[in-house]
């Protein structure tokens, strides 16, 4: 789920024309933000992000791939991919 949640922000960052920095922001913020809220609301403490530092870096390298493909004017294509694991 924060896959498809950061491949989201992701999209809406690129049709958007954000630079790198805005679109790994919009990602992060998309992939975490709403996880980080429910455990604020629980009051759990360490954040999930924080205890799994490995999806901080899952985000960042599906950020980069995304980007460097994107670049290469697949934004149709991806765009239209995009929609199955949104959806689900």
């Amino acid at each position: 789920a924060t896959a498809a949640f950061a491949l989201s922000g992701l999209m809406e960052a690129a049709r958007k024309r954000l630079d790198a920095v805005g679109v790994c922001v919009v990602a992060f913020l998309a992939a975490f933000g709403g996880g980080t809220l429910r455990d604020l609301l629980l009051d759990q403490r360490p954040f999930f992000w924080v205890q799994h530092t490995e999806m901080l870096w899952g985000v960042l390298a599906l950020c980069v791939v995304a980007m460097l493909f994107m670049r290469q004017r697949h934004f149709e294509v991806t765009e239209k991919a995009i929609l199955w694991p949104d959806a689900l």
